[in-house]
């Protein structure tokens, strides 16, 4: 009997045919129906909304919302457990090894931090990248020279970002606080084991062993928490226990397009970063973000040097800071609702920008300008941002009712 064709054959040859022959005729497919599209004889039979599968009311344990608070503390600490802030005292021993100035030594932060999905949920959008970013951390550490030290640096921050949370409440707090404690302990700790016999690899090879540790904890404790695609599980999960092909997820109607992904996650941050609120809170909060990158780039090359001092006051910087980027967020999560995530996308992308621009004129700007100045021209920019909170606190509800991507947060 001659072989059937695997597109036209059986559902038995389905199962067990030859994966070359499948994708050869899928992509002849592709290619003959390119604009005429598929047809079936029942394509025009729209399927009940009955067949939709969604949670089982409110309380429903599968949904992420109502997760034991041990899950939820273990899924929020884990994706929280990003260090970030460790190379910056190993700036000078670098500097001096490979013969270059404190400001291409300070690429090496600012290129982490301009390295900045929710389709296929998002346990594997970020472990996958995750540890890719791990293999970059190891690869800085036996970097032969400066431009690998740049470029290993940069992929370990664009494929380390971390995940962005739309949830306010004591979530966003952990969050926050993460992300304060990395980037302050961190230098202390680098310092450490700079000062040592280790020196400066070690700053990567620790991180790195560290974010392998994460990772695995990851694989092996963490469960999905997009709540779209654990219905995608469930509802495949129902069609094979019952038989009833019928059964979808609302998640699986939606045509994942490349045009589609782009205007959700590409442009519609920037659509919000146009209006008032989310311009003026981002910039306030990414001021700040920036002024914390610029002290930690001064600690190990200008006050350790010319004031004598340690590491040790760089502790407190995280205070002020904080409390400011706490109170963003929840306001941007707050007023945007809806459209959350692309507000605290928008603000994780322009804070980089400033974390990452603020250390490169730090050392021209303090040197040349002297302290006072520097430190003035810094205050002053500060008191311009003052009015921001009492401006949203008075005339907020006012402004997010006009708005359309904020109105539904005062209805």
């Amino acid at each position: 009997m001659a072989p059937r064709d695997f597109e036209h054959g059986s559902p038995e040859n389905a199962a067990t045919g030859q994966p070359a022959q499948f994708l050869l005729s899928r992509l002849r497919c592709r290619n003959q129906n390119r604009n005429a599209g598929f047809t079936h004889p029942l394509i025009d039979l729209k399927s009940s909304p009955r067949a939709l599968v969604s949670f089982d009311g409110p309380g429903d344990p599968y949904r992420p919302l109502n997760w034991s608070f041990k899950k939820k503390a273990m899924t929020t600490v884990l994706y929280g457990a990003i260090t970030m802030g460790k190379f910056s005292p190993a700036i000078p021993q670098v500097g001096k090894q490979f013969h270059i100035g404190n400001e291409v030594g300070t690429l090496g932060i600012s290129l982490f931090l301009f390295g900045v999905g929710l389709v296929y949920g998002r346990k594997m959008t970020v472990l996958a990248p995750y540890f890719l970013s791990t293999v970059f951390s190891f690869a800085t550490a036996v970097s032969k020279d400066v431009q690998t030290i740049m470029i290993t640096r940069f992929f370990s921050g664009f494929f380390g970002s971390a995940p962005i949370t739309n949830v306010g409440g004591a979530a966003i707090i952990v969050y926050a606080l993460t992300l304060v404690i990395g980037t302050v302990i961190a230098p202390l700790v680098g310092s450490a084991i700079v000062a040592s016999y280790l020196g400066w690899r070690w700053t990567e090879y620790i991180a790195g062993i560290l974010m392998l540790l994460s990772f695995t904890s990851g694989v092996i404790f963490l469960d999905e928490s997009y709540a779209p695609v654990l219905l995608v599980y469930k509802a495949r999960r129902l069609r094979i226990q019952s038989g009833n092909w019928s059964l979808h997820a609302q998640h699986e109607e939606w045509d994942a397009s490349l045009k589609k992904l782009a205007s959700k996650y590409l442009i519609r941050p920037f659509q919000l970063l146009a209006t008032p609120i989310c311009f003026f809170i981002v910039l306030y909060a990414s001021f700040v973000y920036g002024l914390l990158y610029l002290s930690l780039a001064l600690f190990p090359k200008f006050y350790t040097k010319r004031y004598r001092a340690n590491n040790a006051p760089a502790v407190s910087m995280g205070l002020g800071f904080f409390t400011i980027f706490q109170a963003a967020l929840n306001y941007l999560i707050d007023t945007f609702q809806e459209y959350a995530a692309s507000a605290v996308a928008v603000n994780t992308f322009l804070r980089s920008v400033f974390a990452g621009g603020f250390p490169l004129f730090t050392n021209a700007m303090f040197y040349n300008l002297g302290v006072p100045w520097a430190q003035s021209l810094l205050g002053f920019f500060a008191c311009a941002l003052i009015p921001v909170p009492y401006v949203f606190y008075t005339f907020g509800p006012r402004i997010r009712a006009r708005g359309k991507w904020s109105r539904a947060s005062v209805n």
